[in-house]
């Protein structure tokens, strides 16, 4: 009895492990492709993109604006030649004109606007961004006051450890896009 228990107890533990598992699976699964729903706009360097009632990450900008007028590849020494520690060898520096029409909401976190490639997320560098921008104080984010508009560099880390050594020889013909929102429209600005 006890041998006949066995053989119908323990496949029964397994079928009920299985389908808890693939119970799980389906549902996450689920939840993630929800994300995938989201519609992307790509906008070319130039034009002004409204941030609208998308959230950018932390919550939305609406009434802030915000235009990508250059983007270029530079060493960090010649940014931050005083900056000692894990310094990135290169900076991807995006030139974007923030603007501000009548905006209630706080202001935008810069930190939260992301430049990824086909294969790469890249971050912002806090030290580059407080010597090429001193009117930051340090602050990650800007508040503007309606009708205004101010003019910043975004930098973010280039590290040659994160790349093949293909893509990082030639740099500037990878593909990049600054990712103003990310839901339900998700922003996108190609600037390379």
């Amino acid at each position: 009895m006890k041998k006949k228990l066995k053989f119908v107890l323990i496949p029964l533990v397994i079928v009920l492990l299985a389908a808890g598992w693939t119970a799980r699976y389906v549902s996450l699964n689920r939840f993630y492709h929800s994300f995938d729903d989201c519609v992307k706009m790509t906008y070319p360097m130039g034009e002004d993109v409204p941030f609208g009632e998308d959230y950018i990450g932390y919550g939305s900008a609406d009434g802030y604006l915000m235009c990508v007028n250059d983007f270029r590849i530079v060493d960090f020494e010649d940014i931050c030649p005083d900056v000692e520690g894990n310094t990135p060898e290169k900076l991807a520096l995006v030139d974007v004109t923030l603007k501000n029409t009548s905006s209630e909401a706080e202001g935008v976190m810069l930190p939260e606007i992301a430049l990824y490639g086909i294969d790469q997320l890249l971050f912002m560098n806090y030290e580059a961004l407080d010597c090429l921008n001193p009117v930051l104080e340090g602050n990650p984010g800007i508040h503007l006051r309606d009708n205004t508009e101010y003019r910043l560099t975004l930098p973010y880390s280039l590290y040659k450890l994160e790349f093949s050594h293909k893509t990082w020889n030639n740099l500037d013909r990878y593909e990049l896009y600054l990712q103003l929102t990310c839901f339900p429209t998700c922003k996108l600005v190609r600037v390379q």
